[in-house]
């Protein structure tokens, strides 16, 4: 569960309140229709903090699979085995026009 999340956070603290009075009416040796009433209230309780767990996997699920896509997106720029720099271009046009059959002087002829 989310600690980040109020609804959940208030759903704990409300919990943790009931169990702390059911205790206390245990202590004290109170009726069992009120304790029987707290019980209700806190299964209640569960029943909703329930609902909020059964959506966590999933959205842990999207989370994971949108780092991995981030991590792939990323795994070549952070990988210096493939450093690439743009030689400057008299450089290239020198390595490519002969491989394209052209010549430096007339660039467009074939």
């Amino acid at each position: 569960i989310d600690a980040d999340d109020g609804e959940v956070r208030q759903l704990v603290n409300a919990k943790q309140d009931l169990i702390r009075l059911g205790d206390e009416l245990r202590a004290r040796s109170a009726n069992s229709v009120r304790r029987r009433e707290l019980f209700d209230d806190i299964r209640k309780t569960n029943g909703q903090l329930l609902t909020h767990c059964n959506r966590r996997p999933e959205q842990l699920r999207r989370q994971l699979e949108r780092i991995r896509r981030q991590l792939d997106d990323e795994k070549i720029a952070r990988n210096r085995e493939y450093f690439f720099a743009l030689p400057p271009r008299k450089k290239l046009e020198e390595f490519l026009l002969p491989i394209a059959g052209l010549s430096q002087d007339n660039p467009n002829a074939r």
